[in-house]
């Protein structure tokens, strides 16, 4: 049994990433407290291997792959037509946007006296069968037939599957979103009636909600062959529902949600959170020994992110191109700094986007750094994202003095130009820019590569809002806090 339960979907251990720094702070600074770890994954059939140590306060570490389930065809115990009828409600409920019963859902899924009872027998029986077809021709006629129903049993199996999983016993549970690892969370309050606290770094529905209307259509993850087609988009919202639906009961069962950022804390009020569980614990950062960089030929561009559709990774490209037509030859270089291997396809276009601009001799995809021994060569640190939440990236530029050239996303203005009066008096340490701009970028980009001034002005006020805001002691105290608040109440 461990303190903390931390549950984690696509990050720390394996997965690269802001969120994954901050999972791994947490954990080693605060080595007082034993943690357990939920991992969620796509498929256990992908390469795992650690990103991060794995601290000796943690005492288990449990792997659950979210399209691994396959369904139990051997004959048990069947449903009655009252179990499945609580089935057919809590599915209405939540296309229906009311109340959802979870609970119950859950006690018949997992039986105390004989173990959890099959998916199989639930989701493929008659009864389920004719209950969908009645609910596609009440609420999606108009779209084809097979991919909603490939999307339907997409949705319930990882759902039903993730509510029959084996959830270790702990003191506390911290989900670091909403989504999957959020029912995760609310799955161990209702079962082991111990508090669940939520921390959301970017604000996960809202990701989601890019992520699917960006897509050609959702059922081309798998099968590339699809056509596009406009009727496709009720089954977009079916999707985009379900997602909203996981946040809504993440947020009602949450004991305590933090925000990394208070225009953050405000999106999650809007989303139906309670004001009075909501509370901002910033990203912090450990100051380097030294802020003066090393000197370079070379003015260092440098984008520092994950190679995934939602950092907008093409129009930072895009931005190249403009400026290696305007600057001097040789008097700049432009480097991708992050890892490639978690959307292969999407990192492809983007060497093509390169290639197609002649940007193969100017453009370097480094893939995954220590960011360390980066941070001193680095010039001028650009972010081109359309979803951020509070980028720690971007706080390590800073105590390093570097400048920042940001979209206006998630908290990047306010760790640019000051979150409160006193934070903006300290002035400027970067600019922000248009989302999908590349204009906009290789101005700014520009700008301070011409004027040294201004250069050391940002430079300057980088260093100063770091350690007047940002340090990372203040964080660590406060979810130590958190965890103790959260563990004296129940003991």
């Amino acid at each position: 049994m461990s303190d903390v339960c931390l549950i984690l979907e696509s990050t720390y251990p394996y997965v690269a990433g802001g969120v994954s720094s901050w999972v791994y702070d947490i954990i080693k600074n605060i080595n007082d407290i034993s943690f357990s770890l939920i991992y969620l994954g796509a498929y256990s059939s992908q390469t795992h291997t650690l990103n991060y140590p794995v601290p000796s306060n943690v005492v288990e570490l449990k792997e659950f792959f979210l399209f691994d389930y396959t369904p139990n065809k051997k004959k048990t115990r069947g449903f009655s037509d009252e179990e499945h009828q609580i089935f057919f409600q809590f599915i209405e409920s939540i296309f229906d946007e009311t109340p959802v019963k979870l609970e119950e859902l859950i006690n018949i899924l997992r039986d105390n006296k004989k173990g959890f009872r099959s998916i199989y027998n639930l989701l493929y029986s008659k009864k389920s069968w004719n209950f969908m077809i009645n609910f596609y021709n009440k609420n999606f006629h108009d779209y084809p037939f097979n991919k909603f129903v490939w999307s339907w049993h997409m949705i319930f199996i990882k759902f039903l599957s993730i509510l029959r999983i084996q959830i270790p016993v702990s003191e506390v549970y911290h989900s670091v979103a909403t989504g999957y690892a959020g029912l995760i969370g609310v799955i161990a309050k209702i079962i082991y009636k111990k508090p669940f606290i939520l921390t959301e770094h970017g604000i996960y529905t809202r990701e989601r909600k890019i992520d699917i209307l960006n897509s050609s259509w959702i059922y081309s993850i798998f099968n590339k062959k699809v056509t596009v087609s406009n009727r496709e988009d009720g089954i977009k919202e079916m999707w985009i529902k379900f997602f909203v639906f996981l946040s809504n009961i993440s947020y009602s069962h949450a004991d305590e949600i933090i925000s990394i950022c208070e225009s953050n804390r405000k999106i999650q009020l809007q989303e139906g959170a309670e004001n009075r569980k909501t509370s901002v614990i910033t990203n912090s950062v450990k100051m380097p020994a030294e802020h003066k960089k090393y000197k370079t030929e070379k003015f260092n561009i440098c984008f520092v992110g994950r190679i995934v559709p939602i950092k907008n990774i093409k129009t930072f490209i895009r931005a190249s191109a403009i400026i290696n037509k305007t600057l001097a030859k040789d008097t700049f270089e432009i480097n991708i700094l992050g890892p490639y291997d978690e959307d292969k396809e999407y990192f492809k276009e983007c060497e093509k986007l390169v290639a197609l601009e002649n940007l193969n001799n100017i453009i370097s995809f480094k893939g995954k750094v220590n960011l360390k021994d980066y941070y001193p060569k680095i010039d001028v640190l650009v972010l081109t994202s359309i979803s951020e939440g509070q980028p720690l990236v971007i706080l390590e530029a800073q105590a390093y003095g570097i400048p920042v050239v940001s979209t206006d996303v998630g908290d990047c203005k306010a760790l640019l130009e000051g979150g409160n009066k006193e934070d903006k008096a300290i002035g400027r340490s970067g600019i922000i820019t248009e989302i999908n701009n590349e204009y906009d970028t290789a101005k700014s980009i520009i700008k301070l590569y011409n004027n040294k001034n201004l250069y050391a002005e940002f430079s300057r006020n980088a260093i100063k809002r770091v350690k007047e805001y940002y340090l990372k002691h203040n964080m660590i105290a406060s979810y130590r806090h958190v965890y103790q608040n959260a563990i004296t109440e129940v003991n």
